[in-house]
């Protein structure tokens, strides 16, 4: 809950209109907001299972489910944090499919073969 916080006053912050000021606070903003949806939704995930727990069935549902949610999230959210530029030909590799992925789930995704053919 404090990683929220402090997202929401440095995205506040940032709207003092300097480009710099600006650039610094998304640097800050984007590995907080990560966490802090990460750990919002892994805290559900456990209050949920504690809830349940006594039907073991539904709380082994719960916990796949949200073990499942946490994977597709820290999959978004990880490349963002990954560094722009490497030296390491294995790392843009990884990072280059989620990327992509993120950039087709935001619908801003560009494919030169596809425009080239028209």
């Amino acid at each position: 809950m404090y990683c929220a916080i402090m997202v929401v006053f440095t995205l506040i912050w940032a709207q003092l209109g300097d480009l710099t000021l600006v650039l610094n606070a998304l640097k800050v903003a984007i590995p907080l907001l990560g966490i802090s949806l990460t750990l919002m939704s892994l805290a559900f995930m456990a209050s949920v299972y504690l809830v349940v727990s006594k039907l073991v069935w539904l709380a082994n549902v719960v916990l796949t489910l949200g073990i499942v949610s946490l994977a597709c999230l820290l999959s978004l959210f990880i490349p963002l944090n990954l560094p722009y530029t490497s030296t390491f030909t294995i790392l843009r590799y990884i990072s280059y499919y989620p990327f992509c992925l993120l950039m087709l789930a935001s619908g801003s995704y560009y494919d030169p073969v596809e425009h080239d053919a028209y």
